[in-house]
């Protein structure tokens, strides 16, 4: 999904598109694997493109943590951006470990 491409009014209808396409394929048994690609994240943008990239995957995991699908999969940055492997490091593991206390319903 191209959640970026699009601005934020529009990921409320990518969210009800997602939701409609993982129905039709839990129906059908067919594995959804939703990934961010590599998104925009450099060494120019680290401070100000991080923040955006955690609300976006918060604002999925919140709409489908409880949700009944086993078939539903998302890849966060299924490509490595364009960015110093240190910077990399410290960006990935912010956003994994939000998202896994969101999971775990942890503050």
């Amino acid at each position: 999904m191209a959640f970026t491409s699009f601005g934020p009014k529009a990921i409320a209808r990518l969210f009800t598109y997602t939701t409609k396409v993982a129905k039709r394929c839990n129906t059908y048994e067919l594995k959804l694997v939703t990934d961010y690609h590599y998104g925009r994240l450099g060494d120019n943008n680290y401070l100000t493109e991080t923040p955006q990239t955690i609300d976006l995957w918060l604002k999925l995991t919140k709409r489908y943590k409880n949700a009944d699908y086993s078939n539903l999969f998302f890849e966060n940055y299924k490509e490595l951006p364009h960015i110093n492997p240190k910077l990399w490091k410290v960006a990935a593991y912010n956003i994994v470990t939000l998202i896994r206390r969101l999971i775990n319903n942890k503050p």
